[in-house]
């Protein structure tokens, strides 16, 4: 049973075949600092929803082969990630993933997926906000930073002397 595979966060490689076969494998989140994907690393596995982190770069040949199931390819690199013309590749299965599947890109960097060698073969390209920053900054105004003219963080501003996100509020 390969359903729940956890790759630790400190691999760097994917090795060739590594999953290869793995139909049961339909999930999997690859480590933060993965860097390379090697050859029919993904192989005939089940995947159907995959996101490729930033630092990814190659993937080798046939690393998605034969994966009927995959519906969602997300990719995290604002740069296309060079990526070998058989990573997608096995009979018609190469076709369905084109025309079937959905390459999900970092806002603003479409077009260069869509010119770039292999990735242009998605007909569902869609752009999306990486890293949820927007959820960050509309976090930060909830929550207000109060402190005490001494350093001390208060929940709400007390008499007198405050600082309110950085500046002097004086509450009367």
């Amino acid at each position: 049973g390969c359903m729940n595979t956890v790759i630790p966060e400190e691999t760097d490689t994917i090795g060739y075949y590594a999953f290869y076969g793995h139909s049961g494998l339909k999930e999997i989140k690859l480590p933060e600092n993965l860097k390379i994907i090697e050859g029919y690393a993904f192989m005939s596995t089940g995947i159907s929803t995959i996101t490729i982190p930033e630092s990814v770069d190659p993937i080798g040949a046939g690393a998605f082969r034969d994966r009927p199931n995959l519906t969602t390819f997300k990719v995290m690199s604002k740069e296309p990630i060079r990526i070998n013309e058989y990573v997608f590749f096995g009979s018609t299965d190469e076709v369905n993933t084109f025309n079937n599947a959905t390459l999900y890109v970092p806002k603003g960097t479409k077009v260069k997926y869509q010119e770039a060698d292999v990735w242009k073969n998605f007909k569902n390209i869609v752009e999306f906000e990486p890293s949820g920053i927007d959820d960050i900054i509309a976090d930060e105004d909830k929550q207000r930073k109060i402190y005490s003219i001494s350093g001390i963080r208060l929940k709400r501003p007390q008499k007198g002397l405050n600082i309110i996100n950085g500046k002097k509020v004086v509450v009367r």
